[in-house]
């Protein structure tokens, strides 16, 4: 039986896959300086005799050889999946992997080691089985969910403020350092700049709604601790992040 890892171990397991995926990344955007990944898998797989360079050097790719002989319904389908379908299924996949990768770690933090205990056999009292046969038997309760008992404020504050506000914003922040760097690298490529910028949109709205669920949580799990200064300090966390996020998404909508 192979031997789970804890907690620490997945975040450092986490942490390394995207450390190489960073590398990986800079390595192929080094390689190719341009950063249009399209004209580069072209140069290598397909070489007329015939080419067109560039003042910079490179080799200018025409739209016969690009998208094929009916060059007008191509552009439009590739138009349409580079800018929206494929956006915002990367969009969605991501953030399905964050999620998954969280509640992952998360487990790891919940394992605890299985205690085998024997107990000794007890003597039948028959006068208690009678006493326990009268009472009814109450449902078992629900079990909630770990998002459920921390918008209920059930859970411990070191936990909330930690894992959900902490780490889990670390998430889509980093997804968000990822995205800003493939769109500067695609600012020369317009169909790869809309395609980012829809994909670093839909990113940008799935995580509102975890930013506000995690701020209200905290509120509602901050006197959970054993001092209650923890409890004002971690309010007072909530109302400057509440006052930041306000105050940058109304410089996106009004800006100019």
């Amino acid at each position: 039986m192979t031997k789970r890892f804890n907690g620490w171990q997945r975040i450092g397991i986490v942490l390394s896959l995207l450390w190489g995926i960073s590398v990986c990344g800079y390595a192929v955007h080094e390689y190719d300086k341009k950063g249009d990944a399209t004209s580069y898998l072209i140069e290598v797989t397909h070489k007329p005799e015939n080419v067109t360079i560039d003042n910079q050097g490179r080799r200018i790719i025409t739209d016969e050889e690009l998208y094929g002989d009916n060059v007008e319904r191509n552009i439009l389908v590739i138009h349409l999946l580079s800018a929206i379908v494929i956006p915002v299924a990367l969009a969605w996949t991501v953030v399905y992997l964050c999620i998954f990768t969280f509640r992952w770690i998360v487990i790891g933090f919940k394992q605890i080691p299985a205690q085998s205990q024997n107990f000794a056999p007890s003597p039948v009292d028959s006068s208690s089985q009678q006493t326990r046969s009268l009472i009814p038997e109450l449902p078992p309760q629900e079990r909630k969910s770990a998002m459920k008992r921390a918008w209920n404020g059930e859970e411990r504050l070191w936990k909330i403020f930690w894992l959900y506000n902490i780490l889990g914003v670390l998430f889509f922040v980093v997804i968000g350092k990822f995205c800003q760097a493939f769109l500067i690298a695609a600012e020369n490529n317009n169909r790869s700049y809309i395609g980012m910028t829809i994909f670093m949109s839909v990113i940008m709205i799935l995580s509102i709604p975890y930013i506000i669920w995690a701020l209200i949580s905290l509120w509602r799990c901050a006197f959970n601790a054993g001092w209650k200064g923890w409890g004002y300090l971690g309010r007072a966390y909530v109302v400057w992040c509440g006052v930041s996020f306000i105050g940058v998404i109304l410089a996106i909508i009004f800006h100019k």
